[in-house]
């Protein structure tokens, strides 16, 4: 299924967030959100997530109209935002069982998700003595945990190594064929080895789409852009 926005804005007092925001997202693609800290870009996927209201607009995931059947959109979204927010009194497998049993999860293979996110070494160990690459590892199970059609990740790298972030976003491209993959950063080169489209976001409106394959041609003006 796709996804539409039509004419979105969003404010939060006398300040414009985001701005008459048209966009159409097909299934299979990576989308990367780019774009300077304030840009917008959590915001943007906050409305995604159907966890802020559009001022005004419409956010339709196929056939499901937030405005109508948010409950419905919801069970099919996944999200990892930047606070990332984490049961630390737990144990991470007591984590991921009780994350499983509250989203009614039908995962097949938990033993598979955990192996990918590379968590099986501290299944035994409380989640608030986890490093940071970890916390995220364990953020991004417990949203794939209900196998979403729609991922969102808000600085989805952020404080890993690099070895950690190659690990990471090779896990989202092995996600790509089972819905859409929405991701923010503020580091050019964090979106470019991975995003099929990259959307700029700049003082609330998307000032560039650009495709993967036109990316050579804008790299020198995106760069210039976060100087």
């Amino acid at each position: 299924m796709d996804l539409v926005l039509n004419n979105v804005s969003k404010s939060f007092g006398d300040h414009q967030v985001l701005r008459d925001i048209d966009l159409e997202i097909k299934k299979g693609e990576i989308i990367g959100l780019l774009g300077k800290n304030g840009a917008g870009k959590t915001t943007f996927l906050n409305l995604i997530a159907g966890l802020l209201k559009p001022d005004s607009g419409t956010i339709k995931y196929g056939e499901l109209d937030y405005s109508s059947q948010l409950n419905r959109t919801k069970s099919k979204i996944g999200y990892l935002s930047e606070r990332n927010p984490l049961y630390d009194e737990m144990y991470v497998q007591e984590s991921l069982n009780f994350v499983r049993n509250l989203s009614k999860s039908k995962i097949e293979s938990l033993e598979q998700l955990i192996d990918k996110c590379e968590l099986k070494e501290v299944l035994g160990k409380k989640v608030s003595t986890l490093s940071k690459g970890y916390r995220q590892r364990l953020g991004l199970a417990q949203s794939l945990l209900h196998e979403p059609e729609l991922l969102l990740l808000d600085e989805p790298s952020s404080g890993l190594d690099p070895k950690q972030q190659q690990s990471f976003y090779r896990i989202i491209e092995e996600r790509k064929q089972n819905g859409i993959i929405i991701f923010s950063s503020h580091i050019l080169s964090d979106i470019q080895s991975t995003a099929d489209r990259i959307l700029l976001i700049d003082n609330g409106i998307i000032e560039k789409d650009i495709d993967k394959n036109s990316l050579n041609k804008d790299v020198a003006e995106l760069e210039r852009f976060f100087s």
